[in-house]
């Protein structure tokens, strides 16, 4: 598991970062965590500047079959009005303002770290992406397994693949497009990843005393809004250990196949919307071994823009590492 970094830079992390010439060395970032999930998100304007009111549609007009000298009586559609939450997430880089005046390059220096905070920014995104939930942090936004579970309003649209316990995965399919799945910034605010560098800041030490020290402010604002949750669809309770687990049982992608294809069917549309596939490496592992399987023609391996993308139905499935094979059971 990696290590979180806590404290104020020190001579010693300085030093990694210099060659024998006082150049700042190119960081080889192994932790790096892949997060396509960003890229594939259509992102839009909030209409608050803590979050973004809508309207979900609950109930539709009653439509009357009309004879000549017949009167029609007055309908309407039902909607329901739903604020959804915003959250930030911020991070704090510290160091003496004297360390970074060992070398000339500062700015090389402040752009290698910011690097490492924006990898880890995009995992933690990803994650509360899929896991967020205001219920049990009120901070946070309700990510897509707390909209898509039983007794939730995007309850319909969860298939479950019958496992129990605490030992399993999930499939999402989304329809990013802004008015149906997309995420969004509040109002007044920038989109993506910013930061501020504060210098002649005054930091305290472990026995409380005070140095002038360079600050980096790390954040991000962020929501998603499900406008319309028939464009998202979860396949819940995947086992991953056991009896009939994808990770033992030799015909559990096959399963997993047929829940995709029951997925595919249960989404609203594909027209106008980027249809997605996400899960996580253990299963996107067993979907590619699938391919050399004689008997399936719904998973193929394409080149979109220049890259080789598995696709299950023409619709891609991307590897998400937030993903986790420990989900308690819905």
């Amino acid at each position: 598991m990696a290590t979180l970094g806590t404290e104020p830079m020190t001579l010693s992390d300085w030093a990694k970062r210099l060659d024998p010439n006082g150049d700042i060395v190119s960081v080889i970032e192994a932790l790096e965590k892949e997060c396509p999930i960003l890229d594939d998100i259509p992102w839009f304007e909030g209409n608050l500047p803590t979050g973004h009111m809508t309207m979900l549609r609950n109930a539709l007009p009653d439509i009357t079959t009309r004879a000549f000298n017949q009167g029609v009586k007055p309908t309407k559609g039902g909607v329901t009005k739903v604020t959804e939450a915003v959250t930030q997430l911020a991070s704090l880089f510290q160091a003496d303002r004297d360390l970074l005046r060992l070398s000339n390059k500062r700015s090389e220096y402040l752009a290698s770290e910011s690097k490492g905070f924006l990898q880890a920014f995009n995992h933690g995104i990803t994650q509360r992406l899929f896991y967020g939930s205001l219920k049990d942090n009120p901070a946070e936004i309700d990510g897509f397994f707390a909209r898509y579970k039983p007794g939730a309003y995007g309850a319909s649209n969860v298939i479950t693949a019958g496992g129990t316990g605490s030992s399993n995965a999930s499939v999402m399919l989304v329809g990013w497009s802004k008015g149906k799945i997309a995420g969004f910034f509040p109002k007044g605010f920038k989109a993506g990843f910013e930061f501020e560098v504060k210098d002649g800041q005054t930091l305290l030490d472990a026995d409380g005393g005070k140095y002038l020290g360079t600050e980096v402010y790390y954040y991000w604002n962020l929501g998603l809004a499900v406008e319309d949750y028939r464009y998202g669809v979860r396949v819940a309770n995947i086992p991953m250990s056991g009896t009939g687990a994808i990770t033992s049982d030799p015909n559990g992608a096959v399963k997993l196949i047929e829940l995709m294809i029951r997925a595919s069917e249960r989404i609203q549309g594909t027209d106008g919307v980027r249809p997605v596939f996400y899960c996580n490496r253990t299963i996107r592992e067993f979907l590619r071994l699938q391919i050399v399987n004689k008997g399936n023609v719904n998973l193929t391996f394409d080149t979109v823009a220049g890259k080789r993308v598995l696709m299950f139905d023409g619709i891609p499935v991307r590897r998400v590492d937030a993903l986790l094979n420990t989900e308690e059971a819905v």
